[in-house]
């Protein structure tokens, strides 16, 4: 939140009232503070403001888009802070101010500005107009009038020391203020087209709020403001593309980066060193593993391996240790079974022979 000496202004949006974050906050000269908001169409808002906690008495201006709309007076013993929520619309009813989108219509070298919504129209909410003296410019306060072309886009608390010279009563509010916001088309240079996005209307719901006080009362002797916040409203978009606001980052996965297959086969072969470990491994990748040829029961004997097969085991086998064992004690068993058989058929060739 902006604030000097105590002297402070914000604006609040959306239901429960959250304020908005001020950014590229900086200080014009000894009497203003400027900085940028994002608004979002179709968004509700309200201005509030707070000066010193002091015997003096305050007048705080609200303008918006170089146009006056309302104001407060706040008493020496009185209260300290305040707020704008909207424009009188009826007898105890107020419109909440809102953002809104803008169109263009080409007229020569300017164009119309034409709200969505009803436009508010100048020095609307005037509650101490009769009192004013007559040569004062309410276009804008001292801080920001000699700046031309610089009022669109722009919401504007002015804080003025005053004296209060009479008491105060109320305000008739007519019921054709409503009249007063008919559409009127604003002319904006060509200019400012590329920073210009948003622009403030009301909206169509309305709320009860009490009747205005006006009171006379006489301006200190210096007629410039005691102190003046600038609010630049512009779109998310229009302040990050202008830098005011950081970038989004980019969340996404980026997809992983492959070699085109043409690369690929381009490209030379590569050596590979080959070592002691290497060669082991293409031995034991040539060995033949048992399930890859299954052996039948009855062709066991006529495919009896030989001993130095039978006591190599392939390591890469999923055999556990006691199935090898006992593939082995069966093998062993036949082999005496085979040997046994040999004998026997050695003798009876003896006894033919005899």
């Amino acid at each position: 939140m902006p604030t000097y000496n105590e002297f402070g202004a914000w604006v609040k949006v959306g239901g429960p009232r959250r304020r908005m974050l001020e950014y590229d906050t900086r200080v014009e000269d000894v009497r203003s503070t400027i900085c940028y908001i994002a608004s979002e169409t179709g968004e509700k808002f309200t201005v509030c403001w707070r000066v010193p906690d002091d015997t003096v008495s305050y007048l705080v201006n609200l303008f918006i888009d170089g146009e006056f709309i309302d104001d407060c007076l706040t008493f020496g013993n009185g209260k300290r802070s305040g707020n704008f929520k909207g424009v009188w619309t009826g007898t105890k009813k107020k419109n909440p101010f809102m953002f809104s989108d803008i169109t263009y219509e080409s007229i020569g070298k300017c164009f119309n500005l034409i709200h969505h919504c009803q436009f508010i129209s100048s020095r609307l909410g005037l509650l101490a107009e009769e009192y004013r003296p007559k040569d004062e410019d309410v276009t804008h306060g001292g801080a920001i009038e000699n700046r031309p072309d610089n009022t669109l886009g722009i919401i504007v608390v002015e804080m003025y020391e005053v004296q209060v010279i009479d008491g105060y009563k109320r305000r008739a509010i007519e019921k054709t203020d409503k009249a007063k916001f008919a559409e009127k088309p604003k002319q904006i240079p060509e200019a400012k087209l590329n920073i210009l996005t948003h622009t403030v209307g009301i909206a169509e719901e309305s709320f009860r709020d009490r009747r205005p006080e006006i009171c006379s009362f006489q301006e200190c002797e210096e007629p410039k403001p005691v102190y003046c916040f600038e609010f630049h409203y512009r779109s998310e978009q229009l302040l990050r593309a202008q830098g005011i606001l950081p970038k989004a980052e980019d969340t996404r996965r980026s997809p992983r980066k492959r070699k085109p297959l043409h690369d690929l086969v381009s490209m030379p072969p590569t050596k590979r060193e080959r070592t002691a470990e290497s060669e082991a491994e293409v031995e034991l990748a040539l060995i033949p593993r048992e399930e890859d040829f299954p052996v039948k029961a009855e062709t066991v004997p006529n495919m009896l391996p030989e001993v130095d097969e039978v006591e190599m085991i392939h390591p890469a086998s999923k055999m556990t240790e006691r199935e090898i064992s006992t593939r082995l004690e069966n093998i062993n068993n036949e082999q005496y079974a085979i040997e046994e058989h040999r004998r026997q058929l050695e003798s009876e060739r003896e006894l033919l022979d005899a």
